[in-house]
């Protein structure tokens, strides 16, 4: 993801600049050079395009963060959505004849407090998850004649994948020795925490993995380290199974939503196991394309934690599909 990226999230441009303003400061209200350019730029230029018959409503929303209290939160993303708003009258987009504003407001506190009881994560996924909360949306509604009021602000979404179990599969004839192509299965599920609802999901594809030939399992069950299902595979052999909870958004951000009984689609994966270590590289692509160039998947976890593996070092990446079978549910756990 690019720094403008970053800055701003186009999330519909093309009916109006309907966007996210990210990268503010922690505890400051002060809106970064690029989101006045923006403001300068393409808010002005969308507003001079509308025609004298219609006009447009906006409504700029501060997000709040989940560290501090409630009030002083509150109070610091209604400041953001006010200094927004303060640079639109500074450019007379506030004066214009068929524009008009709300009351600049804030919201997102309760949401952004549910995720304090997950388990800490990595400082620059905390980081990137509150830099969530530390923005401002400005939201656009042109339409022909008087404009009605517009939505309250969209509600923000999270989202937690495991691994229920996963296997890995070659067949006993490897390219060379320790490397093959083979196949996957894994059961994973989705968890919305705003909803509280769960999906299952199956992946299903081929994987190319490089490890330790069957031959050389014997060892292992010796000590203790193979089941027997697992040993009577051919080719190179691995499983995990229940792994932990993994956060994720929409490619576009929190406030764009997907059903948790969406995710299905394309997805790819690559992971490095070996015997019962947790937490070793992997990351893995899931919930489809997005509609708009360039074809990016609409979730990317990285790293993904799948839980201890069963079998010996080895390297896989592969190519697959997730397919619904059950959900949506309410979540047991």
């Amino acid at each position: 993801m690019t720094d403008k990226q970053q800055v701003i999230d186009n999330l519909d441009d093309a009916v109006a600049p309907n966007c996210s303003f990210w990268g503010f400061k922690v505890d400051d209200a002060t809106p970064r050079e690029d989101h006045k350019a923006f403001l300068n730029t393409q808010v002005r230029e969308r507003l001079r395009l509308i025609p004298p018959n219609s006009a447009a409503g906006i409504s700029i929303t501060g997000a709040c963060s989940y560290t501090g209290s409630k009030a002083h939160n509150e109070a610091l993303g209604l400041n953001r959505a006010k200094a927004i708003y303060q640079h639109c009258q500074t450019l007379g987009l506030t004066s214009l004849p068929n524009v008009f504003f709300e009351e600049p407001r804030s919201h997102g506190f309760d949401a952004a407090q549910h995720q304090e009881p997950i388990p800490p994560r990595t400082p620059r996924i905390r980081e990137a998850q509150g830099a969530i909360f530390r923005a401002v949306d400005f939201d656009m509604l042109i339409q022909p004649g008087k404009v009605k009021p517009l939505p309250r602000p969209v509600k923000l979404h999270y989202f937690q994948m495991r691994t229920i179990y996963a296997i890995s599969v070659s067949p006993p004839i490897p390219i060379i020795p320790g490397v093959s192509v083979g196949a996957d299965l894994m059961l994973f599920e989705i968890k919305d925490l705003g909803e509280m609802t769960c999906a299952i999901y199956r992946y299903t594809g081929f994987a190319f993995s490089v490890g330790i030939p069957l031959d050389k399992l014997e060892k292992a069950v010796k000590m203790g380290r193979l089941t027997k299902i697992v040993v009577s595979a051919p080719g190179v052999a691995s499983g995990s199974f229940a792994g932990p909870w993994n956060d994720f958004t929409h490619a576009r951000g929190p406030r764009v939503y997907k059903p948790v009984d969406k995710w299905w689609g394309a997805a790819n994966y690559f992971s490095v196991s070996a015997f019962n270590a947790p937490n070793l590289p992997s990351w893995i692509n899931f919930g489809g394309y997005n509609t708009q160039p360039p074809p990016l998947y609409s979730v990317r976890i990285d790293p993904y934690d799948g839980g201890a593996t069963i079998g010996f070092p080895q390297i896989n990446t592969g190519e697959g599909q997730l397919t619904l079978v059950a959900g949506p549910q309410k979540c047991t756990g």
